[in-house]
């Protein structure tokens, strides 16, 4: 039997299997229709007096610093851009889809979110600074890149949390742990939700190689570029160290190889951007107090 038979038959045995909101599946959608309009997009937010009255405290939070008082949807969308406002729809539909806390030590939610919007951050710094193609995806995929931990904790919660206790004894990586506790990992599963979720291809991958794009055929950044700021995410501080385990040192040095053959840059300036990232430091602490003391 196969990874999705296996996944697919213990998951149907679930009954309450988190959606992706309304809002946040449509509005992917919108965005990724050349023909749609601002105004289209915003009605659809405007639908939902909860979603927009969170985005409007978060638009106008200290973290943007906007002067001018944000009113109405149609406003954030033009002063902070569309991107902007997808990546704060879907950091709040998410955590309100997987708002459960997990009493366990060996887990802890708080910084499990805190690491994802850290990678999502690191990940825009990361492309700007190589001139990568892409529309923002980059943060909707470092939200994401671990969503499996989450229906691990939620669903399986003591196979998952005995996975973490012998990664940690035996010094393995935690999806090596979770392959002989559970029959599955982390990225095949949350690949297998964001497939449900009908989410598109590109952040299917980026979940299910973000921690090996080396064995990644098809020619597209994201899985790699979600590797590499899930690395610094944990280097930084966002994370848990035995994550660290699963990029050794040498994989250092290969990320940084692969992430030039999809730059146009013909040198990466390494010490440039580590220092881009330490000075966001502060910026992404900021947006994690902003999104989850609103949430």
């Amino acid at each position: 039997m196969g990874i999705q038979e296996i996944i697919t038959k213990k998951m149907e045995r679930i009954d309450s299997l988190p959606t992706l909101p309304v809002i946040a599946s449509q509005l992917l959608r919108l965005l990724s229709d050349d023909k749609a309009s601002i105004n289209k997009m915003a009605n659809l937010i405007s639908s939902d007096p909860a979603i927009t009255s969170k985005v409007l405290a978060i638009a106008n939070s200290a973290f943007y610093g906007i002067r001018k008082q944000i009113d109405t949807i149609k406003l954030a969308m033009v002063i902070l851009g569309l991107n902007e406002i997808r990546n704060i729809i879907l950091s709040i539909s998410i955590f309100r889809s997987f708002n459960d806390s997990s009493n366990d030590a060996s887990f802890d939610r708080n910084r499990f979110w805190q690491h994802s919007i850290a990678t999502g951050h690191f990940a825009k710094i990361i492309r700007t600074e190589l001139k990568l193609p892409g529309h923002g995806e980059e943060f909707t995929a470092g939200l994401i890149h671990d969503i499996g931990k989450i229906i691990m904790d939620q669903y399986f919660h003591d196979q998952f949390i005995k996975a973490l206790q012998f990664s940690n004894e035996k010094g393995i990586s935690n999806y090596a742990a979770e392959k002989k506790m559970l029959g599955m990992t982390h990225m095949e599963l949350g690949a297998w939700l964001a497939n449900k979720w009908m989410l598109p291809k590109n952040l299917v991958d980026s979940i299910e190689y973000h921690h090996n794009p080396f064995t990644y055929n098809e020619r597209h950044m994201l899985p790699a570029l979600i590797s590499i700021s899930n690395f610094y995410a944990n280097k930084f501080g966002f994370g848990i160290d035995l994550e660290m385990t699963d990029k050794k040192a040498a994989d250092e040095d290969r990320l940084w190889n692969l992430m030039m053959s999809y730059s146009n840059s013909t040198e990466i300036d390494k010490s440039k951007i580590f220092s881009t990232l330490d000075e966001s430091i502060d910026e992404v602490k900021t947006y994690i107090f902003e999104i989850m003391s609103i949430v």
